[in-house]
């Protein structure tokens, strides 16, 4: 290190700081910024301020290393901000794209369904199913199956489009270690949205009434007794699935109803009405059924327009066969389906296996193919 002495020890801060300024703030021009730190240094030396010199440089390096050290922590934070953001968008990304291909796949297996429809011929059409709980989808060298361990409803992925005048016929391999009961069929949809559970559309004839009053104190509906057709509803004696009662909010009796517009039961034992009063044209509900038709229906109905109807009960799912047998080898089943629930539209393949069993019994299944039939000989 020099130790010259130096010359001029009384610069102040400020001339210092002067200095340092101006060695930064350099003409953008190479050539005269060079000139002009060359000129700076001949002053340095001229002045014979080695240690002025050393200090100016120390100071210069420990301001260049303290911005570097700012400018590069903020560009740190930049990047890290820069990488959050990247991995949430590249998160979403994902998320989007997994939820475009389920979607995708879903949509060609509608399309294709659609194609057998509007076409019209006897060909296969594909059933596919998510593997998902205790649905397991195993696949080797030999074979690709479905394994369900213990109870589990089960739906196709595909809803298939049904054209009533049809006839179609379902196939499947079946395997399973016990004779507990499993059930095969399909569920059927009104416009590709409702479920049509059997209640919607067991429909006892010739019971149409219009609702023209309430009995609120007495829990009854008061009717416009059309055609004496009260005397057609089933009596307080039949079983309680004989006794629901059917909304025909528009008035039309010929309309698809919702699930949720028909007053059915409370855990199969309390009815929806209790009493038919032919004579005084009144319909007398349950304590159940009529919280039910003021949390759910009060508020929809209109009197003098809406119509009542007396349902039945049916089950939700529409069977092919309750197998209750044990098949320790793979044997294939095959299914006519020739007739479906009024206002069916679609339906997706449903197996209800081991029905309220246990965790031990195992029902497997493979190959399952719906097929339309174009001709009798089909």
């Amino acid at each position: 290190m020099d130790t010259a002495q130096n010359t001029n020890q009384n610069l102040s801060s400020q001339q210092i700081t002067q200095r340092v300024l101006d060695l930064f703030n350099l003409n953008e021009d190479f050539e005269q910024a060079i000139s002009e730190v060359n000129q700076w240094n001949e002053l340095l030396f001229k002045e014979q301020s080695i240690s002025l010199r050393n200090q100016l440089i120390a100071n210069i390096e420990l301001q260049q290393s303290s911005q570097m050290q700012e400018s590069l922590q903020n560009e740190r934070n930049e990047i890290q901000k820069q990488t959050k953001d990247f991995k949430q968008a590249k998160l979403i990304l994902i998320r989007k794209a997994e939820k475009l291909f389920d979607n995708l796949i879903n949509s060609l297996f509608q399309k294709k369904a659609n194609l057998y429809y509007t076409i019209g011929f006897y060909d296969e059409i594909p059933i596919s199913f998510n593997a998902e709980g205790n649905l397991t989808k195993i696949q080797n060298d030999q074979e690709e199956y479905y394994q369900v361990k213990g109870t589990k409803d089960i739906f196709s992925i595909q809803r298939i489009p049904i054209n009533p005048q049809k006839k179609y016929k379902l196939e499947l391999e079946i395997r399973n270690n016990s004779d507990w009961q499993s059930f095969v069929g399909h569920r059927p949809f009104y416009q590709n949205q409702h479920v049509i559970v059997g209640h919607q559309i067991r429909v006892f004839q010739q019971t149409e009434v219009k609702l023209i009053g309430l009995d609120m104190e007495n829990h009854a509906f008061i009717v416009d007794n059309f055609n004496n057709n009260l005397s057609r509803w089933n009596s307080p004696d039949k079983p309680f699935c004989e006794k629901y009662i059917g909304f025909y909010l528009s008035g039309c009796i010929n309309a698809f109803i919702k699930n949720e517009e028909v007053i059915t039961t409370k855990d199969k034992e309390i009815a929806a009405y209790k009493e038919i009063d032919v004579l005084n044209n009144k319909i007398y509900l349950t304590d159940w059924g009529w919280d039910y038709y003021i949390n759910n229906l009060h508020s929809q109905t209109k009197l003098n327009q809406t119509a009542l109807m007396n349902h039945g009960g049916t089950g939700i799912y529409v069977y092919s066969e309750l197998i209750q047998k044990n098949y320790k080898d793979w044997v294939k089943k095959s299914y006519d389906i020739n007739s479906f629930r009024r206002f069916t539209d679609h339906i997706d393949i449903c197996i209800l296996a081991n029905f309220e069993g246990t965790q031990d019994k195992v029902f497997e299944f493979k190959n399952v193919k719906l097929f339309v039939c174009n001709d009798e000989n089909d």
